[in-house]
């Protein structure tokens, strides 16, 4: 798997014009699709455990994962 510094290069190059691997940028989006769905999960989990409000784990987890809140 590619890290995700290689990621953002090559989404980068993408953005400026240059020519890249349109194959390899659409796995590297299921693969980050795919772990947040996985982290989500974890959290989900971790806060039933723990008695918190389903609105409450949602911004706990875009507070922490950036994005939207």
């Amino acid at each position: 798997m590619r890290t995700l510094e290689q990621m953002k290069e090559t989404a980068q190059r993408h953005l400026d014009g240059m020519t890249t691997n349109r194959d390899q940028m659409a796995k590297d989006v299921l693969w980050l699709a795919d772990t947040v769905r996985r982290l989500e999960n974890m959290v989900k989990e971790s806060a039933a455990s723990q008695g918190a409000s389903r609105d409450q784990l949602y911004r706990d987890f875009w507070s922490k994962f950036g994005g939207r809140a």
